[in-house]
């Protein structure tokens, strides 16, 4: 099994499916893009992208009206 941030095999993969799903945001988006221009990954780019970036994330979920614990952005120079 390749590690998810590789994109060999990927092809081959996505050529023998109908589809292909994934679990978790350690899945490096060009493997993702890399199978969607083949077949249709679920659950997508988009929520890959957002899942990768936990900024991100807070936002969207707070736009979507959840409830979510109190934070603040915090920047760094290291």
């Amino acid at each position: 099994m390749l590690p998810l941030h590789e994109g060999e095999g990927a092809d081959d993969l996505a050529e023998l499916s109908d589809v292909v799903t994934y679990e978790l945001e350690h899945v490096a988006l060009g493997v993702v893009a890399a199978v969607d221009a083949i077949v249709p990954v679920r659950p997508g780019r988009v929520p890959l992208t957002v899942t990768q970036d936990r900024l991100a994330e807070r936002r969207f979920a707070g736009s979507a009206r959840t409830e979510v614990a109190p934070w603040r952005e915090v920047r760094t120079t290291a």
